[in-house]
């Protein structure tokens, strides 16, 4: 039984996987720039209120496009790094497997994930960087 991840096949199946961890990666810190990006345009668009008003409610329209966008960022970003942590149990599974089992199936629906959808929404990473971020946002509005 060989587990050396020196071996060829394994290097491979290896690189591929590790190509998907990256992907998802870059994806939920994509996610975040746009939420950042999307934060300034509508703070830029409540300095001015006179110029970007919304029958007068700019505070509130404001309000609820940022929660709007917020909500839909969370879920992403939440879905994005369940899918990481999927690869990287994939990973770990490729990581012990001998020379002659390697056969290449990155698919990682056939793992069951580490923790319900729900708890990776509301983990660390997740939750409060998109909750603090609306606070900030909403108090930013609120001392115009």
């Amino acid at each position: 039984m060989n587990t050396n991840i020196n071996s060829k096949n394994k290097r491979k199946h290896l690189d591929y996987i590790q190509g998907c961890i990256t992907r998802m990666s870059n994806k939920a810190d994509m996610i975040k720039k746009f939420h950042l990006f999307a934060m300034s345009i509508l703070l830029y668009m409540a300095a001015f209120p006179n110029k970007y008003s919304f029958e007068g409610k700019s505070i509130y329209a404001g309000a609820i496009t940022m929660t709007i966008i917020s909500l839909v960022c969370a879920y992403f970003d939440a879905y994005f790094l369940e899918l990481e942590r999927m690869f990287v149990k994939k990973y770990n599974e490729i990581r012990v497997l001998p020379e002659d089992k390697i056969d290449y199936n990155i698919n990682i629906y056939e793992i069951k994930p580490q923790m319900k959808f729900s708890k990776t929404l509301f983990s660390v990473t997740v939750f409060w960087w998109y909750l603090l971020i609306l606070i900030s946002f909403c108090c930013c509005l609120c001392l115009r």
